[in-house]
């Protein structure tokens, strides 16, 4: 770990332990040296411990700090295993690390209840120093067959509080001199804040590999932003724009002007504190559901999370659902026009024909009664009013739905229109069709004919136009029908407003 420590604890304890092998250092200066083996314990000593302060302050998982630390406990007693125990919240013993044991024997001391005797001993918090001879009965059962002979076992503390128990056995060291045992107590004592330090900060890696992966998973985009709206974070890129080129923008740059007013204002609300949604287009041509929550949620929100929920399928299913509606409205109004026309044409073309031809007959048959008979001619302008009452009932049926539009199409239906009965004296109507498609739906095919036909009507009746034009035309989806003729009309600018 190169710079300072993220915790004064650790730096406390991993300053008393240099502060230790600088005493351990001195000693060596000042040792006699007639007393070599006790210069050489000391200046081995102090090595071990050197290096373990360095090794403990460039961890970076808990794992290697507890290997360091057994190796560097083994190696100052001389021995040949050992093994580290955490205590988890509850206050029981588990074992984290183990080296130079069987499996069989570490599955038999993996862990301890807080209320075991094991347990109990490792709350006490006090160091033991133990040769064969001095194990009590259930440690003796358990050390036995994996052949050890001494056991120390050493509490791992942190300010001032037991949180694990490391121990080292041997098979072949039955004895721990007093420089051994010290330095021990001292291994053991100042690991603990490394421990519980790297372990926080696996826990807040994982916490924010955890927070990562919930978020690039989730179905929605969610952005982070500041108060000023950059994008911090964003867990997807939007379209074709990976998150790597959103990152650092302003959040208002990707959105369409028209909705920049609401946007901000949403955003206003959550930098007070209040949660708060907006429905937005972007500029990439997405529609966004979007919730805003502050963080922290209070006046004084540093971030804001922005959730989005891609609504771009059901936009798209409202505007097809708008434009049916519009569409039916437009068919319905059609037919109820359909209706108004056919019951207008009734009244003009059938209905006041028939009560011309019941007067004279009724006429007729007055005469009759009062002796008067004058012959056939006077029912003749009865039978043809009749005549003419059935040949406009053969019409308006054919104008309903002519049998040609269902059997040869529309093309065939609108050229019978321009070419039926004779044209006024001089009149020319020109007829162009240029559709793509053979067919439309019949609503569609049966509102082309019936405006056509009215058209022709009227000019006919009333234009006297020498000549009139009939354009039907394709342009994209849509179709464009064009009526024009040269007639008489009216000017618009004198029309009373």
């Amino acid at each position: 770990m190169s710079g300072g420590c993220p915790e004064a604890s650790t730096c406390e304890e991993l300053a008393t332990l240099r502060q230790r092998v600088a005493e351990l250092e001195a000693r060596v200066a000042v040792c006699d040296r007639e007393d070599t083996p006790r210069c050489d314990e000391a200046q081995e000593l102090a090595r071990i411990e050197r290096d373990l302060v360095a090794g403990l302050s460039g961890a970076r998982t808990s794992e290697e700090a507890l290997d360091l630390s057994m190796e560097a406990a083994m190696a100052v007693a001389g021995m040949e295993c050992a093994g580290v125990y955490l205590l988890d919240e509850a206050g029981n013993v588990w074992l984290a690390s183990a080296k130079g044991l069987s499996d069989e024997f570490v599955r038999g001391v993996a862990y301890y209840d807080r209320d075991s005797p094991h347990g109990r001993l490792v709350h006490t918090g006090q160091p033991l120093f133990l040769r064969r001879e001095e194990f009590p009965l259930g440690m003796l059962q358990q050390c036995e067959p994996e052949g050890l002979i001494a056991l120390a076992g050493l509490p791992v503390c942190h300010d001032g509080k037991v949180v694990g128990w490391m121990n080292v056995g041997s098979r072949q060291v039955s004895s721990f001199s007093p420089w051994t045992k010290d330095a021990l107590i001292a291994i053991a004592a100042q690991i603990g804040g490394t421990l519980l330090r790297i372990q926080a900060e696996e826990a807040r890696a994982r916490s924010e590999a955890e927070f990562r992966n919930l978020f690039e998973n989730m179905p929605d985009t969610v952005f982070v932003v500041d108060r000023q709206a950059r994008i911090l974070f964003v867990n997807r890129g939007v379209r074709d724009v990976p998150p790597a080129k959103l990152v650092g923008t302003s959040g208002f740059a990707h959105i369409k002007p028209e909705y920049l007013p609401a946007c901000r204002e949403a955003f206003a609300r959550a930098l007070q504190g209040e949660l708060s949604s907006v429905v937005i287009e972007d500029i990439y041509g997405v529609w966004w559901d979007c919730r805003l929550l502050p963080v922290p949620r209070s006046p004084q929100a540093e971030r804001v999370l922005v959730i989005c929920a891609d609504i771009t399928a059901q936009k798209a299913a409202e505007e097809r659902a708008h434009r049916d509606a519009l569409r039916l409205k437009r068919v319905l109004d059609m037919h109820e026009r359909d209706r108004h026309m056919t019951a207008c044409e009734i009244h003009d073309s059938l209905a006041q024909p028939l009560v011309a031809a019941q007067m004279s007959l009724e006429a007729a048959l007055q005469r009759v009664r009062q002796g008067h008979f004058e012959g056939p001619e006077g029912f003749e302008e009865a039978a043809e009013l009749l005549r003419r009452v059935i040949a406009e009932a053969n019409r308006l049926m054919a104008g309903l739905r002519p049998s040609i539009l269902d059997d040869f199409g529309l093309e065939a239906a609108i050229d019978s229109l321009v070419n039926e009965g004779p044209p006024p004296s001089g009149s020319h109507i020109e007829y162009s069709f240029q559709l793509d498609v053979e067919r439309l739906v019949a609503p569609l095919e049966t509102a082309v004919f019936r405006i056509v036909q009215e058209a022709l009507h009227n000019i006919r009746r009333h234009s006297g136009s020498p000549r009139a034009r009939v354009m039907i035309r394709q342009q994209g989806d849509r179709v464009h029908l064009d009526i024009e003729d040269f007639g008489v009309g009216f000017d618009p600018a004198r029309v009373p407003a």
